[in-house]
Order: structure tokens, then C-alpha cells, then sequence
């Protein structure tokens, strides 16, 4: 059975910092993807994908 955060015996500020860097990973990934979308790259995919 999984633990519960808080049940993982780590302390607050750990804790924080880990939710920090999983925020911090998936902004990262947001960007990135949001990057491509508007890119001239997901343009010209999009027309392939239409051929």
C-alpha cells in the first residue's frame, strides 16, 4: 500500500522541497509543450498529419 506523504517520515521542508521540484518538472514540461505548439515545427506537422 502506498504511504501518504506525511507518512513517509520526512519533515515539512522536505517535504515542500520535493512538491517544489515535481511543480518546478512539470512547468518545465508545460513550457516546453507550449514552445512546440506555437512553434512553426507543430504548423507543419499539423499539415502532414491533414495530407
Amino acid at each position: 500500500m502506498k504511504q501518504k506523504p506525511w507518512q513517509s517520515g520526512k519533515s515539512a521542508s522536505q517535504l515542500i522541497g520535493d512538491l517544489n521540484r515535481e511543480f518546478t518538472q512539470m512547468e518545465d514540461k508545460v513550457t516546453q509543450m507550449e514552445a512546440y505548439v506555437t512553434s512553426s515545427a507543430f504548423n507543419v506537422d499539423q499539415a502532414f498529419k491533414k495530407l
